[in-house]
């Protein structure tokens, strides 16, 4: 079971990273309608990534929210993860559960952009 969750989570990655490669070079994602595509993307990847958690032992779940979102504020720039953000808030809150305002997405959506700053303003 553990085998076939980490699967999937490593197939979303890999999906992500041909899509996102594809509108790249379709698109100009330094405009705005470019970086709406993007946000878009990045948002259904999220919700996807929050519907196929990883198992690893009971009462122990990790998504990978946090990994997208980074390589959102990373790749993606400000638009796109400012979206991911939203999309994934709503999406944990709906889900309920403990710790569902813990804000784990906000530090995900700073620490992202804040390494997209340094990386750009250099």
């Amino acid at each position: 079971m553990i085998f076939n969750e980490l699967t999937n989570n490593i197939t979303i990655f890999v999906s992500l990273a041909v899509i996102h490669n594809f509108i790249s070079l379709k698109y100009n994602t330094e405009r705005i309608p470019g970086q709406i595509l993007m946000g878009v993307l990045y948002s259904c990847f999220v919700v996807v990534v929050m519907n196929n958690p990883f198992h690893f032992t009971e009462g122990v779940i990790f998504d990978s929210r946090s990994i997208i979102l980074s390589i959102t504020g990373f790749f993606g720039g400000l638009l796109p993860a400012v979206m991911a953000v939203i999309t994934a808030t709503i999406l944990r809150i709906y889900q309920g559960g403990g710790r569902h305002s813990h804000g784990s997405s906000c530090n995900k959506f700073l620490f992202g952009n804040w390494n997209w700053l340094l990386l750009f303003k250099t």
